[in-house]
């Protein structure tokens, strides 16, 4: 058969496409939602939907004129044309929106009613502060306009502020006024409330990452609502170079889905071998450029509450080997709605994290569905209160942070929304709390207060898993609950209530009405992270004084303090988001502070906020005068080597080096107060330097960072 024969059957059979596509879809249809009416909710039914009503409009926009042509016969040929140009422009009016894309969600849905009254908390609060929600907001650190470039990139994310909410987070919910005191309480509560005895990290131990990577199916990234690759860096380096963890046993997993390159190449970007070591855990099927399959530990099951009696039983689910070899997890959510659920928090995350038996979906728990055949409803099982009751789940975890920077408005949109409560801008905020259940209900009131985030299954059956988990020991449903099926049923994991309306966002620790959420909303922050206590610093060398700050918009100034009493100005009219200063240690406008103890840096923001060092530090002098740059030195001739040193020092190490390469130890455990020391030029312990130029003295504070260098190269000869 030639290609011209195969093109006229083709087109014979072109006019059956339409109608045949539009029959498979009906059916297509009607077969999976009328079992189960939730299904119209799924992308690929809402596709079919979709083509099926565009079909039968087509064959009413059809048949109507045809018969109504029909009836009037021979009298009808004058107006055939008018007629069915009419009965096209009925078709475009009601197509049309179908074939135009909407950018915003219907935002006349009302916020849903709770079936409990505002500040009636129930449960029991968790937490270093129990019941403590911790948010912080900084409209700085998202500027996408909406349209240019990607609202996750480096030029529409300020990875400095993220940074800082997240710092300015850890510190407030754990009440420690550093980062390093921050995560060191947060893993002893872990630790205690597990009965695992009082103690912090310990090195080897392995942490999981769980993020939410629902929309990512390994396709390129678009601007859907991925998770933040800026928070998952900031909280990935806060682990490494604050907790002191290895990159190796850093693992960042969502076993359902992919982990697309935005995140990847973000952690991929520090050239560190820490950063280079942490793993990335997918669902099997997408294992491939440095991402490792998830593989589930049998030895683990999960073992659910069927929602309804009507329903199948679940049978055991299974976690991720790579989460039980941990001792840790972090479970970093999204604040997002949910076509399906209502809503999907810090709770609905793990549906990322479990093994049916067949892959690792989970499509076995939809039954818990909001919309639903039927409902899962106020005062029905729920399978959330298993994910973060399990003990190799919500047991393990250490922290739960909420990425709200860009909030898209479901888990299938590709809408990044602004706020009509929030001054119609972004979210730009983190949401931290040590209580799953306290968080959840905050995330909750925040979207079903928000009109941009309705959709219609966040109604009042979306606070049943919030019940169900408050109250775990004694459930609203009478489920026991034992997600480990070791004959113990769970305690109540959590607390829940609605706070009192949705302009002053009170909880009952907030009014001191009761035992359940307490809202803790940052300020502006400014926090000197260096110097910051106790360091011994060299005058006249640089040293770069840093700061971390959120809710700043105003120029900072940096204060230099002896004793509480202002020394001068060290620096004025600064961008607080530079975060860094350059400063030749002593100087201030108009002066140099002399060699002292008791010194402070503060970090100024006039009128607003300011912060200091939290402990004093030094001001020592240690400055080499020859050889000094310049020089030629004939090898072996015998050449002094002498120093000038103000305040306490400790002994001395004194090394040559060829530019910034390190050549040999001349001496050590020198004196500080003899001031000189009589070199045979050109030797070092175990060697003799060749003639050249470039060579430099270090003099050095053995075991300190103390030091100096000659000012310019000299010349060996």
């Amino acid at each position: 058969m030639n290609k011209e024969n195969i093109q006229k059957k083709l087109r014979k059979l072109s006019p059956f496409l339409f109608p045949v596509v539009g029959v498979l879809a009906i059916a297509w249809f009607l077969i999976r939602v009328v079992p189960k009416p939730s299904r119209a909710a799924y992308p690929c039914q809402r596709a079919a939907a979709g083509i099926g009503g565009g079909f039968l409009t087509y064959l009413l926009a059809m048949l109507v004129p045809a018969a109504f042509l029909h009836r009037l016969n021979k009298q009808a040929s004058r107006y055939r044309v008018p007629i069915i140009a009419l009965s096209g422009i009925v078709l475009m009016a009601v197509m049309l929106p179908f074939l135009v894309p909407q950018a915003q969600p219907d935002i006349s849905v009302p916020a849903f009613t709770p079936v409990d009254a505002p500040n009636q908390p129930v449960g029991t609060a968790r937490g270093i502060f129990p019941g403590r929600v911790v948010w912080v907001r900084d409209t700085q650190a998202t500027n996408w306009d909406g349209a240019t470039g990607f609202w996750w990139s480096d030029a529409n994310t300020n990875q400095y502020l993220v940074n800082s909410m997240l710092s300015h987070s850890l510190r407030l919910i754990s009440g420690r006024s550093t980062n390093v005191a921050a995560w060191d309480a947060l893993f002893r509560f872990s630790n205690v409330s597990r009965g695992l005895g009082d103690y912090g990290y310990q090195p080897g131990e392995k942490i999981v990452i769980k993020i939410n990577s629902n929309q990512d199916a390994g396709q390129t990234w678009d601007n859907g609502g991925f998770q933040s690759p800026h928070l998952v860096y900031a909280l990935v380096n806060q682990l490494i170079t604050t907790v002191g963890v290895a990159g190796v046993d850093i693992t960042i997993a969502d076993s359902s889905r992919y982990i697309g390159d935005p995140i990847y190449n973000k952690i991929r970007s520090n050239p560190s071998a820490h950063f280079q070591a942490v793993r990335f855990v997918v669902r099997p099927d997408l294992s491939r450029n440095g991402r490792l399959a998830a593989v589930p530990d049998y030895s683990t099951p999960i073992k659910f509450v069927k929602p309804n009696p009507t329903l199948p039983d679940i049978p055991d689910h299974y976690p991720p080997t790579c989460y039980t070899e941990a001792g840790y997890l972090i479970n970093l959510s999204l604040l997002r709605s949910h076509q399906l659920f209502g809503i999907t928090l810090a709770a609905k995350n793990h549906f990322g994290s479990v093994f049916n038996g067949t892959d690792f979906s989970p499509r076995l728990l939809h039954g818990s569905g909001t919309v639903g055949s039927p409902a899962n409803e106020v005062g029905d099982p729920h399978c959330h209160p298993v994910l973060i009751g399990h003990e190799q789940l919500g047991k393990k975890t250490v922290l739960y942070l909420m990425d709200g920077l860009y909030t898209a408005i479901h888990q299938g949109s590709k809408t990044i929304t602004r706020w009509q409560t929030l001054d119609n801008d972004y979210f730009s905020s983190l949401l931290v709390s040590l209580d799953p259940v306290a968080i959840d209900s905050v995330g909750l009131d925040f979207l079903r207060n928000e009109p941009t985030m309705q959709v219609p299954p966040l109604n009042v059956n979306a606070c049943n898993y919030l019940h169900e988990a408050a109250q775990a020991g004694n459930p609203p449903s009478g489920s026991v609950y034992d997600p480990e099926g070791d004959g113990t049923r769970l305690q109540n994991l959590g607390t829940h209530e609605h706070w009192n309306n949705a302009t002053d966002r009170q909880y009952s620790r907030n009014l001191g009405t009761g035992n359940g959420i307490e809202l803790i909303k940052s300020g502006p922050y400014i926090s000197v992270v260096k110097p910051n206590g106790d360091e011994r610093l060299n005058k006249y060398t640089t040293y770069r004084v840093s700061w971390e700050t959120t809710g700043i918009s105003i120029p900072v100034k940096i204060l230099l303090y002896r004793d509480g009493v202002q020394v001068g100005t060290v620096a004025e009219n600064l961008d607080p988001l530079s975060g860094a200063y350059s400063w030749r240690v002593g100087d201030y406008i108009g002066g140099s502070a002399p060699v002292n103890i008791g010194y402070k840096i503060k970090v100024n923001a006039p009128g607003i906020i300011y912060d200091a060092s939290n402990a004093p530090f030094t001001l020592v002098k240690l400055k080499v005068l020859s050889p000094n740059g310049g020089d030629n030195l004939g090898i072996g001739s015998v050449i002094p080597i002498t120093w000038k040193v103000a305040g306490s020092l400790g002994l001395l190490q004194i090394s040559l080096w060829r530019g910034s390469t390190f050549v040999g130890i001349i001496a050590d455990k020198v004196d500080p107060a003899l001031g000189v020391y009589n070199w045979s030029a050109g030797t070092y312990k175990g060697g003799i330097a060749p003639a050249g130029t470039g060579y430099i003295i270090r003099v050095r504070e053995t075991g300190a960072l103390i030091l100096d260098n000659s000012d310019k190269p000299f010349t060996l000869q």
